[in-house]
């Protein structure tokens, strides 16, 4: 979505990690990792030169079906072209 001069930003990442450990010549499941996270994005163009960028994402982290956990991340940048 685009109105300017702010751009809204909106959408989900997955990531997925198995990790395997074997036995003679079988395979077995050493460890799973899963983190599902919606993501959105802000940009105000503050003049042609001055943009302000918000981004960050609510993660939820799932570990071998047991552990689970949740991170908020945020980041904050500003980009001046002279």
């Amino acid at each position: 979505m685009k109105y300017d001069p702010i751009w809204l930003s909106l959408g989900a990442r997955i990531f997925s990690l198995n990790t395997y450990r074997y036995k003679v010549a079988e395979k077995f499941i050493d460890s799973k990792f899963l983190s599902i996270a919606p993501l959105t994005e802000i940009v105000v163009a503050v003049n042609n030169s001055l943009y302000v960028r918000l981004y960050g994402w609510y993660e939820f982290i799932t570990l071998n079906d047991i552990d689970k956990r949740e991170e908020t991340n945020l980041s904050l940048q500003v980009n001046w072209n002279f």
